[in-house]
């Protein structure tokens, strides 16, 4: 009976099991401090009117939440703080619980993806919200980059991952530069000054023509 027992309170705690890997569980912690400070720094970019008409609500790019262009989750601003509060605490309990019970691939590709994910929203509130340009996303940036290595990557591994990281950097690299011409408008292509750009020194050599 005693044996029985074991058995089944053994498959019972084996049907949620959470994860015992140390490199998803750090970085588990990075990506919930993450949703954190985009949590608090959605409700800090509000206007003053905000906290007595949440209608007046607006996002990273400070367009209303309500505009019809690149809709997100802040929508849930517009029925006040305590709502947003409150599904952003669910979001991130969620998104702890997933990066906990997935296989340890599946885990770090979710929590790499989650990283980028709310990097991508947090550049809108620094760049344009407040107004600090390419700096402040850039800063931001080397800060979860730093926490990231020094985490998921033991000293012994530094020369297998450099050469990994390597690749990924070209490839990113790469990557950008063709969307950055994709991007620019159909008469830059015989007329440069109509470049579209954002970072100063990539818009200079814009300038200059799409070879430069």
């Amino acid at each position: 009976m005693i044996q029985k027992k074991y058995h089944i309170n053994k498959a019972h705690s084996s049907f949620i099991k959470f994860t015992e890997d140390k490199m998803v569980k750090q970085l588990r912690w990075l990506v919930a401090a993450l949703i954190i400070f985009s949590m608090a720094n959605t409700l800090a970019g509000q206007p003053a009117g905000y906290w007595h008409n949440p209608a007046l609500a607006i996002r990273g790019d400070g367009l209303s939440i309500n505009n019809p262009t690149n809709h997100t989750f802040e929508f849930f601003l517009g029925n006040g703080w305590i709502p947003f509060a409150v599904v952003a605490l669910v979001y991130l309990a969620a998104m702890s619980l997933l990066a906990s019970v997935l296989p340890r691939i599946l885990a770090l590709v979710f929590i790499f993806s989650a990283t980028f994910g709310h990097y991508c929203a947090a550049f809108n509130w620094l760049a344009t919200r407040w107004h600090l340009g390419i700096a402040g996303p850039s800063c931001l940036c080397f800060i979860l980059v730093a926490i990231m290595v020094f985490t998921a990557f033991p000293i012994g591994e530094a020369r297998h991952t450099a050469k990994t990281t390597r690749r990924i950097m070209l490839f990113a690299m790469l990557t950008d530069g063709i969307v950055t011409l994709i991007g620019q408008p159909a008469g830059y292509w015989h007329n440069p000054s109509l470049v579209y750009e954002g970072n100063a020194i990539s818009k200079f050599f814009l300038l200059q023509g799409w070879y430069a």
